[in-house]
């Protein structure tokens, strides 16, 4: 391969990142995904900036020789796949930001055709002379496009972006002009930097202090993660935006190992929710006040610790921090340890997993807590990640009433008589410590959901409308509106499983290698005792009616599993059992607490996310998702626990009528007083690729609600 410095500085953001998308959708087409692309793609990048540096302004290298840019583009054929490899595993073992760079790198793309095109696109630009906004605008878009494609699996990693600058619009770090630098700022759990990235933003706006800058750029800022992926992300994120030349601000490691050894004045976090990962470290801290497996509940600990005094956090967590039996002593430490001054109540449809419900909350270290302001984003506000995501003019209203500059001063919305639905009001602190689980679960704004009275005409026609707005765009769903609610539910449920509800994709990886990847993590949670041992193997089935080509059948049995069965421990405060169901919306919300005289029904583990259903006969009931973390369920439910499966994805199919109605179907004759294991264990599961469950799920998370709210109305 010649190589020939480009020419062309003139490309516009939008010019480079059209055309690193359409080299992905190249690489897709090769079994290449997103994730992936992106690696290679970050590392190749540094290689030839690097080489620039040298070219353009007789530079020194960064790269070790033999393993840099011109060394690779003299290669072709498979003597380039193997110059490359070298060099990944060459500068993966350097240290500071070359090293973090290349964390645990290895080549993805493996036919050396589609490496030599991904290379003569990067030779096709002069990227050093960019300037760091036009670079890091590049870059930045390139991230946030993979994190809201379903087919990338990199959404988790996300952070709306209009809701990081509304957290930092009202945290303001600022410049210590007695100190000579910045509020130093931290996110443990930092994905890909965004937190650090909007905190850089807000503060190199406020100096043009040489020296200021300089702390600012390589010291203010600081970042962990424990997956690779990001970690090379992240640090290619803010050394494209001048941020740490020398050593990246992001570390891979696992923050909540170990107690802090540096304190920090601001933290902007959102960090991973559900349970510890398996495998990972124990966790078992002299400085937590509460051990469980938690992340987010650990996650909250580590972040209070983690503060100097007088030091500021906004955390973005999910709704059973506010009201989990597990997290009573952690809510008494907030309140009385710290001045826990806002909460802002954030409405599903917002991240990568659309029934995701978030809070943020806004604390500040050393200094009681009188009044919790909440402000409620949620109740009657509907988002979805891509017909309607969040915007930043969203928040305007909220960063208003936070009024930053002088929380004193503050004015609630709500009003009992004039205004009882203000979203903006505040809660004196003693009523929530006098209750004995000091629940933050504060709401008062009637939910067009609920109401004796039903839908009023007024809502009703405005959710047909919503109806009729979404079978106009979705030409598959153009008979919904013939039908009665439940029908109409029904139908879209079974369009879902039948695979028409959304389009296939060529990018989609078969099941067949998601069956594969499942087999494996079972047998890596099985041997560390996590999951029940099971003798099926998975094995795809014929089932009862067509599937499209990249679906599979599968035995229940052979595709779940459930956690090992624990007797009732101090880590699992909450008992579910039929009481705790909602049927009316299939939710299962824990009303006991287990205590020494616990029942001795109460032994299943459960995991939000799992799907339980009553074992007691005549027929499938009491179908529901279970809500929360650190639960008990009792025995007389039968668990569907995922594992490498959208969640939501299996909850909308046990809720099908192809699958109520199927294993009723078996369990007719069946005279025993309960459904016998192995009728479910046998009955069959159409399991689409993973991309496209997750399509299915953003496309139900639009429809159904509506559907709900006319059912219930």
């Amino acid at each position: 391969m010649q190589h020939k410095m480009a020419k062309n500085t003139t490309s516009t953001v939008e010019q480079l990142t059209s055309k690193v998308w359409q080299m992905a959708d190249v690489l897709a087409a090769q079994g290449i995904g997103n994730n992936e692309y992106l690696t290679q793609l970050t590392y190749l990048l540094f290689l030839k900036m690097d080489q620039e540096r040298i070219n353009i302004f007789k530079g020194e290298s960064a790269i070790p020789k033999g393993y840099r840019w011109n060394d690779l583009v003299k290669e072709s054929g498979e003597d380039l796949l193997k110059q490359y490899e070298k060099t990944l595993n060459e500068l993966r073992n350097q240290e500071d930001l070359i090293g973090t760079i290349f964390t645990r790198a290895q080549n993805k793309i493996e036919k050396p055709v589609y490496l030599q095109k991904v290379i003569s696109m990067i030779d096709g630009e002069e990227w050093l002379i960019m300037s760091n906004d036009v670079k890091g605008a590049l870059y930045e878009g390139i991230l946030e496009e993979a994190g809201q494609s379903t087919k990338s699996g990199t959404g988790e990693y996300f952070t709306p972006r209009a809701l990081i600058n509304a957290m930092v619009d009202v945290v303001k770090p600022s410049i210590k002009a007695s100190a000579g630098r910045t509020e130093t700022i931290c996110d443990p759990a930092c994905g890909t930097g965004g937190f650090l990235m909007a905190a850089y933003d807000y503060l190199k706006k406020q100096t043009k202090d040489q020296g200021i800058l300089e702390f600012l750029n390589n010291k203010a800022l600081h970042g962990a993660d424990i997956t690779p992926l990001v970690v090379t992300l992240g640090s290619m994120n803010l050394y494209l935006h001048g941020i740490g030349r020398k050593s990246s601000p992001i570390k891979c490691e696992d923050s909540l190992e170990k107690q802090p050894e540096t304190l920090y004045d601001v933290i902007l976090a959102n960090p991973p929710f559900g349970a510890r990962p398996s495998g990972a470290v124990s966790i078992d801290r002299p400085d937590f006040d509460v051990t469980t497996n938690n992340n987010q509940l650990n996650f909250l600990q580590h972040i209070m610790n983690l503060l100097n005094d007088g030091g500021r956090a906004a955390v973005v967590l999910p709704d059973n921090v506010l009201n989990n039996q597990a997290g009573i002593k952690i809510r008494q430490k907030l309140l009385t340890d710290f001045n826990l001054h806002t909460i802002l109540r954030m409405p599903p449809g917002i991240f990568y997993k659309p029934s995701v419900k978030t809070n943020v909350l806004f604390f500040v270290k050393g200094e009681r807590t009188n009044d919790i302001w909440f402000y409620d984003y949620r109740t009657n506000i509907h988002h979805t990640l891509k017909e309607k995501p969040l915007k930043r003019s969203d928040l305007d209203d909220f960063v208003m009433c936070y009024n930053a500059d002088d929380l004193s001063s503050r004015k609630e919305t709500y009003d009992p008589n004039t205004n009882p639905n203000g979203r903006w009001r505040k809660i004196n602190s003693s009523s929530i410590l006098t209750q004995p689980d000091a629940s933050l679960d504060v709401r008062w704004i009637a939910s067009e959901d609920e109401g004796d009275g039903g839908l009023s005409m007024n809502k009703t026609i405005e959710l047909l409308n919503q109806l009729s707005k979404l079978t106009e765009k979705y030409d598959n769903l153009s008979d919904l509106l013939s039908l009665s609610p439940q029908d109409a539910y029904d139908e879209v449920l079974d369009m879902a499983i039948h695979g028409t509800l959304v389009n296939q994709s060529n990018e989609d990886e078969d099941s067949i290698k998601l069956l594969d990847r499942i087999s494996k993590e079972k047998k890596r949670l099985i041997k560390e005792k996590v999951i029940k041992k099971q003798s099926t193997a998975i094995v795809p089935r014929e089932g009862e009616f067509s599937l499209p080509s990249k679906w599979s059948w599968v035995c229940v049995g052979e595709l779940f599993t459930e956690m090992e069965t624990k007797h009732p421990q101090n880590d699992y405060f909450n008992y579910i059992d039929i009481d705790a169901i909602d049927n009316k919306n299939n939710k299962a919300f824990p009303k006991k607490t287990l205590t020494d005289s616990a029942p001795s029904r109460a032994s299943r583990k459960v995991e939000k996310g799992d799907v339980l259903f009553s074992m007691v006969r005549p027929y499938l009931k009491n179908i529901a998702k279970v809500e929360e973390d650190d639960c008990i369920a009792s025995t007389g439910f039968y668990v569907l626990h995922p594992l490498l499966i959208d969640p939501d994805y299996c909850y909308y199919c046990v809720l099908s009528k192809y699958f109520v109605f199927g294993i009723n179907e078996f369990i007719k004759g069946d005279n025993s007083p309960s459904v016998k294991m192995d009728v479910v264990k046998n009955f069959l599961f159409p399991l689409p690729p993973i991309e496209e469950q997750h399509r299915i799920v953003e496309r139900l998370s639009e429809i159904l609600p509506i559907l709900q709210k006319l059912k219930n109305g």
